[in-house]
Parts: C-alpha cells; structure tokens; sequence
C-alpha cells in the first residue's frame, strides 16, 4: 500500500462513524510510516516481528521516551530484541498504545500482558488487566491466578487473589486446586489472618494437601511423610481454635500432631496459668464470622449464671455466659435479686458503664466445676474465680487479661 493510500485512509475515513482510536488503529495495522521494528519473543520460541511509529509509543509511555528521545543508545537503533516479552502481550501493548483499548486481553495472556505493562511503564493498562483478572476470579480459577500472579510478580494481582480467597475460604479450601498448589502459596495462605473459613476447615484443608503431596512424591501417607510434606507450614494452623472434639477427632487420630503437641493445646485451652510456650497461633482469624461454640472445653456452659469483677474495687456485677470456646468466654451483663443471685430479666448493663478498656476482669462461679482450674477467694461466701482465657470479650469491649494482674489481685485479697 502506498504512503498516498494511507494517508487517504487515515484522512478520508467515515467521519460520522469513526473516533480518533480507530483511525490510530489503521495507522499501526497500515504498517506504513513506521520508523521502529521489533523482533519479540525469543526466549518462548516464538518470536515475531513488529513495528510501530517512535512518537506514539514515545508519547505513551516514559520508557519508550528514553529509549528513542533520550540518551540510552536505543536512540539511533531502528530494531530492537525483546527476548523476554510474548508476543501476545506485546501485541497488547502495542493496540492499547494506540487505541486506549485491548481487544484481545483472555485468561491466556493478561498476566503476560501485564508483566509487560509493568516494564513499559502504562499504568492505565496496568489497571486494565488487573481489573480484568478481579472479575474472573473464581473458586475454580483464583488459586491458578494467585500463583500466575506470583510467578510474574504482580503485586496488586497477588493481592487481590488473596482478598478473593479470604472472602470464598470456605469453598476455596474445598476444591480440588487447593491440594494442587505449591508449598510457598500454601504458606501464603495459611498466614492470613482474614481467612473466612472455620479453623476446622482450614486443618481439614492441610490434612488432604498434605496427603496428595506425598502422593506426588511418591511417599506413603504416613504421619511421618504428611508432616515433612507440610513442614513449618503445619505450625501456621492454629490448632488452639478447634473445639475439644474436633482436635481429638482431627489430628489427635490421624496422627498429624504428636502428644505433647495436643496436651499443650489442651492446656492452653483449660488451664488458668497457660503454657508460657505454644507452637501454634491462638488468635483468632479476623475473617471468621463464628460466634464461640456455645459450652466448650472452658467448662462454662450457655445461660450459666456467673459474677465479674473489674478490679478496681470489690463490687461484682452479674452476668450470664452467652458462650465460650476454650479461648474465650462472652458474657451477658445482667441484673439480679438481691438475695438469691437469681436473675429477674436480662436487661443489659452497658459494658462502659462497668469496665474501662485494659483493666483485669474476674470471674466469679457459683459452684464447683473444676475446682482445681480456679483461683480461690470469697465474696459473699467460699466462691471460685478464674481468668478463664488469655483474652475475653465483653459485648463491644475488647480486654487483655495479664497472668500478673491475675497474681496482684489474689495478694490484694489475702489468697
């Protein structure tokens, strides 16, 4: 085609119709005019070749500029290797330089395309083939995105993977792609605090990864094998969650955990003066929306009348155990009779009105569960207070518990 023909396509063009995208697209189709040429692809064994107009890429994107304006010895080059970029993507680049669009961005290629955008410098096609990804995601696709994410070192896409499992943890960990991924995601994942799922379903999660990777390596699947399979990933589960039945039922059975592993979880979960060292996380992950389990291992059972004291004098207020988990205990605040500590309605006392953020709390039972889990003192007759867990929650107020101000409080009280 010659230069005149061009020219008249690109000046002549159905002006009612077309925008100024389309008569850029025509230029760079054309092939007329260009002034630089690209061979790209080498090194995926498909190299192509290209070429494209110096001032429009230059006008597009700063790395161009420098390349052909500025004092990099590309300047006086009028081809130029590209081994490390597909050429499906730099097509991409290329149609999105000149037309602000890309027609042909799939599954196959965006991650390329976007590893491409990051070199050159085109943030708005960055953009482009993030938010692209963000709406594929799926339960089935998401953890293959995650790790082509990572491999091509996108950042923003890394990130928005894992928002996308956190919020679908729970079917996420159930399909079959969760065993298929490598340890470095796996790690990944169970770092998140933000994860959804309960924590049973996380560990069930593990145990089949574990399983299927020692069948990838040809090991029988043995306790021994799961745990060199999972290595320091096993100690990312935060075992201290399950409820009692679940950690016997779970990993005291299949072996996965040792016995002093479970003991020292059974402690932390029951006893006052808690293991001064546990190998596993005990916080609970932000994400879950599981209220405690109603009568866990605490002992403390739902509706239970039980008595708090703030610490800082000697007045308790009456409350009723909305549930407790083994970690935590909620408590109802209530008011009672005064003669038999029966409760009359269970009107709310505001947590505020009671407690100040960061000061110790004490609980008071009625009767003699466990009494070797508890601290003794009296008020109104022999009762038993506890600490019950290292933190507890109280309606809206959040309160860490110290072992010392624990300690102070019985020598302030003669015990």
């Amino acid at each position: 085609m010659s230069t005149n023909a061009i020219f008249s396509m690109v000046c002549d063009g159905p002006d009612s119709e077309w925008k100024l995208g389309d008569y850029m697209k025509q230029m760079m189709l054309a092939g007329e005019l260009n002034d630089i040429h690209f061979k790209v692809g080498r090194q995926f064994g498909t190299a192509q070749n290209f070429s494209a107009h110096k001032l429009v890429m230059a006008a597009r994107s700063s790395v161009f500029r420098t390349m052909f304006y500025g004092s990099l010895p590309e300047k006086c080059q009028t081809l130029l290797d590209i081994p490390d970029i597909h050429p499906e993507a730099f097509a991409n680049l290329l149609s999105f330089m000149y037309t602000d669009t890309v027609d042909n961005l799939d599954v196959g290629n965006v991650f390329a395309t976007l590893s491409a955008a990051d070199k050159y410098d085109l943030p708005r096609l960055i953009s482009v083939c993030s938010t692209f990804i963000a709406n594929q995601l799926s339960v089935d696709n998401c953890l293959t995105m995650l790790e082509q994410a990572l491999e091509w070192k996108t950042d923003n896409v890394v990130q928005k993977c894992l928002e996308f499992v956190d919020t679908k943890s729970s079917a996420v960990l159930l399909s079959d792609h969760f065993t298929a991924i490598s340890p470095v995601t796996l790690r990944m994942i169970l770092q998140r605090s933000t994860l959804t799922a309960e924590e049973n379903a996380v560990y069930l999660a593990v145990e089949r990864w574990a399983v299927v990777a020692c069948a990838r390596n040809g090991l029988e699947s043995s306790a021994v094998n799961r745990r060199q399979m999972l290595g320091d990933a096993l100690f990312l589960v935060r075992f201290p969650l399950l409820t009692s039945k679940q950690l016997a039922d779970g990993p005291g059975q299949s072996g996965l955990l040792n016995e002093a592993e479970i003991g020292s979880i059974f402690m932390h979960q029951n006893a006052s003066l808690k293991p001064t060292a546990l190998a596993f996380p005990t916080e609970r992950r932000t994400g879950s929306s599981s209220a405690p389990a109603p009568g866990h291992v605490s002992g403390f059972q739902p509706d239970e009348l039980v008595f708090a004291q703030t610490g800082r004098g000697h007045w308790w207020f009456p409350a009723k155990v909305f549930a407790s988990d083994g970690m935590h205990v909620a408590l109802k605040w209530c008011r009672t009779g005064a003669q038999d500590y029966t409760i009359k309605s269970n009107e709310v006392v505001r947590a505020a009105d009671i407690l100040q953020p960061g000061q110790p709390l004490y609980v008071l039972r009625l009767d003699d569960h466990q009494p070797a889990s508890y601290l003794k003192a009296t008020a109104g007759g022999r009762h038993e207070v506890t600490v019950v867990h290292s933190t507890l929650f109280v309606g809206f107020s959040h309160l860490s518990l110290r072992h010392d101000q624990v300690a102070q409080w019985k020598g302030d009280n003669g015990h």
